[in-house]
């Protein structure tokens, strides 16, 4: 493996070198803990957390009558959902 490549990605035989800014981002994922697994188990029950308290405002809507509806208008990019919530 060519010592200019960084784990791996690119040719054994490429001319070119890493430039500073990928060298600055990867200095920059180690520092805030790409690295390290512990990063990962608390972004893991971060998501969980936040799954659960969304389930639970649904359901508490639910109980109210309320219901969730994506409205989408002609035109509107598709990640940009509008959430209306109606009596059923």
């Amino acid at each position: 493996m060519a010592a200019h490549c960084v784990f791996n990605l690119c040719r054994d035989d490429a001319a070119h070198a890493i430039s500073p800014g990928v060298n600055a981002l990867l200095a920059h994922e180690r520092e805030i803990g790409f690295e390290d697994i512990e990063s990962y188990t608390r972004f893991s029950a971060t998501v969980h957390r936040t799954k659960r308290q969304l389930l639970s405002f649904l359901i508490q809507m639910q109980g109210a009558g309320r219901q969730a509806m994506r409205v989408r208008r002609s035109g509107e990019r598709e990640y940009a959902p509008q959430l209306l919530w109606n009596r059923y």
